[in-house]
């Protein structure tokens, strides 16, 4: 059973998808500074249809740590976001 949300949260989803595809190819990781960072997919449903998880950064020695966190409002807004990927959701 998948997740649902709202079609202007999932544009932003998608769109946060190709910046990531843009910078390393992959569709959940980017690379800012030289360190690469990842978000993970929902695993949660919200009733209001937002979209949030959790982002984690690369360690050298090929683990990771949770970094942070993202939240995409139901109106397509972002709530919460790191700067790096919010600026890249900007850049064409």
């Amino acid at each position: 059973m998948g997740w649902s949300c709202t079609a202007k949260a999932g544009d932003v989803m998608r769109s946060m998808e190709a910046a990531c595809r843009r910078s390393t190819g992959m569709q959940n990781t980017w690379e800012y500074n030289g360190t690469r960072y990842f978000w993970e997919f929902p695993t949660t449903e919200h009733r209001d249809g937002r979209i949030t998880g959790p982002v984690f950064r690369f360690l050298p020695d090929g683990y990771a740590r949770k970094s942070g966190r993202y939240a995409i409002n139901p109106d397509g807004s972002i709530d919460t976001m790191p700067a790096s990927l919010r600026r890249m959701l900007t850049e064409v």
